[in-house]
């Protein structure tokens, strides 16, 4: 769409007066159109970093609900395998 634009003003520059004047129309519209889609390619980045930003958040907080779960059930089987050892005969 640059280089529409571009092409435009080129042709705007060579072009008689009554032909500038559907060409400018031309040009103005196609600078509207690019001014849109920058403004809506903006706003797809912008959600998709908060997408990301949300993403991370979420894995950092399952990886540390993760290691706090490991964590607790390797204490468990640390205590499971003393019990296990543990000599219970009463004599």
């Amino acid at each position: 769409m640059e280089r529409d634009v571009k092409t435009l003003e080129g042709k705007m520059a060579k072009a008689n007066n009554a032909m500038k004047s559907t060409l400018k129309t031309e040009l103005d519209k196609t600078k509207k159109q690019l001014q849109n889609l920058k403004e809506k390619l903006k706003q797809g980045n912008d959600a998709f970093e908060n997408d990301i930003k949300q993403f991370d958040t979420s894995i950092a907080s399952k990886n540390q609900s993760f290691q706090r779960e490991f964590k607790h059930d390797m204490n468990g089987l640390g205590s499971v395998s003393k019990d296990l050892f543990k000599n219970n005969v009463k004599k």
